[in-house]
């Protein structure tokens, strides 16, 4: 005879379940399943967070900074149905108006792209493991790594393997980058600087000018400039994914710039910002430099070319415009004494008095008889002693940024290249412009190109492998993005009307046989290219 108890109805072996237990079995599955999903959500991503950013409910609590800011941050909720897709995670994210700052004349807000830490446009709510933050950045204006402390290291291995950012300085942020390139690189920019035979890009004394070309009084390297090597376009790509900014861009990029310096060669402090017509136009408080940057040809062109006088084009990144917008040094050699990149206005370092006691100091020096009393190359010497001054180091790098995030010249980021006193230095400088650099006049209607960013998959059907090729229109240019395996994709951020071409055969950088072409996109409409 059954009797109740506290499982309900106890049933004869063999005897099938009734009703009320195959309810019962039901709830209890459902009740796992649920129970096994909210383990899931938890371990996805709110298990691996610092608790502090797990609300009661199991939601995140995002801090939210503007863009190059580690600042006020603002709490952002995000609930699991926002992690389902990046349109939703991003909206919610950007939803913070004091982060997102006012563009135009008319006071419009522009939208903005929600990144993490390590320069991505933020997709999956994985990005938030382990620290819940992300950084807004308006559609005009290009990401900017934060300098949080004197030390911390961004770690940005999906560039390159072992790439990091060590911060160094706050105020200018100023990095030292590790791994960005290595031996072979050195010794292919170096050769390419070497064999150069151009008059206008040959390594030679380093000139500035307008209208016409001028030995710098206050430069004394040699300069050349590396433009078509294949080494040039596979480090400046990786500048810009570094930085990121994607996709890259020629016509955002200078030529690279290969520097010698001998001994008692320096480049006295400057700043990259080129100082054109109306730079800091409406910025009446932002009060002109002595230390003023004078054109140079970019990019190997003839002089002329950056005519800081030119009234066609805004260098006015604050207003609209376009300007250098940050500076990579590729350390190219060691040196024995001397060759430090300084920063006189760095915060933290403007004692005077320091300055002149390093100064008298050296007067004592062997080194001394280099240089005449009171030049500028032994004023620049007393700089590099109490000023924040950092050694090159063969296979390092520098970043800093030569504006502030509202486009604004960072006049900490003034910089000078310290007298050799001992041996010979060799590096290299990548410049970055936030906008299409002076020389392409960028078209009203593609300003707004910006907004036109999407996610473009490329899906190769076909039973060979392909190359995914970019043509760059305007330089006549192909670069090449890899391979798509047969019955494989690749996933590309990129802007409307951009064109890509798949090849059968590997493709060069430059010119090559159109008859390995076997597709050819113009991104228009749409995010999903199947080759068959």
């Amino acid at each position: 005879m059954a009797s109740e108890g506290l499982h309900g109805d106890l049933r004869k072996a063999g005897e099938p379940p009734t009703a009320s237990a195959w309810l019962c079995y039901i709830s209890a599955a459902a009740l796992v399943a649920l129970l096994a999903l909210a383990a899931q959500w938890c371990t996805d991503v709110s298990g691996f967070l610092d608790t502090r950013s797990v609300m009661a409910d199991g939601a995140i609590a995002v801090e939210v900074y503007a863009n190059g800011d580690f600042e006020s941050p603002a709490t952002v909720r995000v609930d699991r149905h926002h992690c389902q897709t990046k349109e939703a995670l991003q909206e919610v994210l950007s939803s913070v108006p004091s982060h997102c700052p006012l563009r135009g004349q008319e006071g419009t807000r522009q939208s903005c792209a929600a990144f993490s830490a390590d320069g991505r446009e933020i997709a999956t709510c994985e990005v938030f493991v382990p620290e819940a933050r992300a950084w807004l950045v308006p559609r005009d204006r290009p990401f900017m790594h934060v300098a949080r402390e004197i030390g911390h290291k961004i770690h940005l291995d999906h560039v390159r393997e072992g790439l990091a950012l060590e911060t160094l300085s706050l105020e200018p942020p100023v990095f030292r980058v590790s791994n960005f390139f290595d031996q072979s690189d050195v010794e292919l920019l170096k050769a390419a600087a070497l064999k150069e035979k151009d008059s206008t890009k040959k390594l030679q004394r380093s000139t500035t000018g307008t209208s016409k070309v001028e030995v710098s009084r206050t430069r004394t390297s040699e300069t050349a400039w590396v433009v078509e090597a294949p080494v040039s376009f596979k480090l400046k790509r990786r500048c810009f994914e570094m930085l990121g900014m994607r996709p890259y861009e020629e016509k955002m990029a200078d030529g690279l710039q290969v520097l010698r310096y001998n001994v008692t060669a320096a480049y006295n402090s400057h700043y990259d910002f080129i100082e054109g017509k109306g730079w800091n136009r409406k910025r009446s408080d932002n009060p002109k430099s002595e230390h003023k940057q004078k054109a140079e040809p970019i990019g190997g062109g003839t002089a002329g070319e950056t005519d800081p006088h030119n009234d066609e084009f805004n260098w006015n990144p604050a207003d609209g415009g376009s300007n250098r917008f940050a500076t990579v040094l590729l350390y190219l050699s060691d040196v024995a004494e001397g060759g430090e990149t300084v920063f006189p206005r760095a915060k933290g370092f403007d004692d005077q008095k320091g300055n002149r006691n390093e100064l008298a100091a050296f007067r004592q020096t062997p080194h001394a008889s280099l240089f005449r009393r009171g030049s500028w190359e032994e004023s620049l010497v007393g700089q590099c002693r109490s000023k924040l001054a950092l050694k090159p180091k063969l296979g390092e790098a520098l970043l800093f940024y030569n504006q502030k995030p509202d486009g604004s010249r960072d006049d900490s980021s003034l910089h000078g290249a310290c007298p050799i006193l001992e041996g010979q230095k060799w590096a290299a400088n990548l410049w970055v412009w936030n906008d299409y650099r002076f020389g392409y006049n960028r078209p009203r209607a593609v300003a707004a190109q910006q907004d036109t960013k999407f996610r473009a998959t490329f899906v190769n059907k076909s039973a060979q492998r392909v190359q995914l090729v970019w043509f760059d229109a305007t330089s006549q240019r192909r670069v090449a993005f890899g391979h798509i395996a047969s019955g494989g994709s690749k996933v590309m951020d990129t802007y409307r009307d951009h064109v890509f071409e798949l090849h059968q055969a590997a493709v060069a950088e430059g010119a090559l046989d159109d008859l390995s072409r076997v597709r050819h996109f113009s991104l228009e409409e749409g995010t999903v290219f199947v080759h068959e």
